[in-house]
């Protein structure tokens, strides 16, 4: 019984042994799993911070571009694949609106350079809040003029509503930033000119291998161009084209046909008063003859 009892034991200490033995490797293999699992956490960590840091310069990267090119082109430009912009060239009908100041260059001549420039900074930065407030896309400054433009998709009246009613707010900023102008030494008063014209233009990137502008073209942009030019100080002159859309929403005048330059025809051109309920804007149509 002695020599089994003593068999017994060395199995149990053998079995014990290998235990521990078995043991100490699980937890060494632990140890070492929790080690990676902590280099992994880091790891992620780091990749997640990355990550937010890419998000914030790509976000700071469109902010940027919004300065120089119309929020949605922004957007896509900065969204874009490796590959490419991939911002193709579309046809539709848009509402255009060309704005300007009258006298500028005279107006220039009487102020400080530096002067100028904050004006026409804080001009801009006014009516830039105005284009975005309305919902327009501001496709450029040229000088000290502004070129807008309004996209219909399906809902031409809506888009040309929207062109006009933020002439009309234009109209009145203006008349506000005037007192500002004069306050700086201007010796012209401030008084901008406003033409809208609305059809079938194409909108894309236009120029060469080299360099491109996203922009509109197209007969209407060329139309409401010359009714700007057109304009009376303080007047929003607009196509017959855009007169149909709006002509139940805004107090409107006939402003005679004119004869433009660049353009084989005469055209019938409208004044834009003010925005009016519908039954008042029938009232001024049949009361000036424009009844249809």
């Amino acid at each position: 019984m002695t020599w089994v009892l003593g068999l017994c034991c060395g199995v149990l200490a053998a079995l014990a042994g290998g235990l521990a033995l078995h043991l100490a490797r699980e937890r060494k293999r632990y140890s070492e799993r929790q080690d990676r699992l902590g280099e992994l956490e880091a790891a992620l960590a780091n990749l997640v911070r990355e990550l937010e840091r890419t998000r914030a310069q790509e976000a700071q990267r469109a902010k940027e571009l919004a300065r120089y090119l119309p929020t949605d082109v922004a957007q896509r430009i900065t969204n874009a694949p490796a590959d490419g912009v991939g911002i193709k060239r579309r046809r539709g009908r848009l509402t255009v609106c060309f704005v300007d100041i009258v006298g500028f260059t005279s107006m220039a001549d009487s102020l400080a350079p530096e002067d100028l420039e904050a004006l026409l900074n804080r001009y801009f930065t006014v009516m830039t809040e105005i284009v975005q407030s309305r919902g327009g896309t501001l496709d450029k400054f040229m000088g000290d003029g502004i070129m807008v433009f309004f996209a219909g998709e399906g809902a031409d009246a809506e888009a040309a509503s929207a062109c006009v009613r933020m002439a009309i707010d234009m109209q009145v900023a203006s008349r506000r930033l005037a007192d500002e102008w004069q306050g700086r030494g201007s010796e012209v008063p401030l008084r901008i000119r406003i033409g809208i014209a609305t059809g079938y233009c194409s909108v894309g990137n236009f120029g060469s291998h080299s360099r491109v502008q996203y922009t509109a073209v197209g007969g209407p942009v060329n139309l409401a161009a010359r009714l700007e030019a057109a304009a009376e100080p303080g007047g929003i002159l607009l196509a017959h084209s855009t007169f149909g859309l709006v002509r139940d929403a805004f107090v409107l005048e006939p402003a005679g046909t004119l004869s433009l330059k660049g353009l084989a025809r005469p055209i019938h051109a409208y004044l834009a008063l003010r925005e009016c309920t519908p039954g008042e804007a029938r009232a001024v149509l049949a009361a000036a003859g424009m009844e249809g």
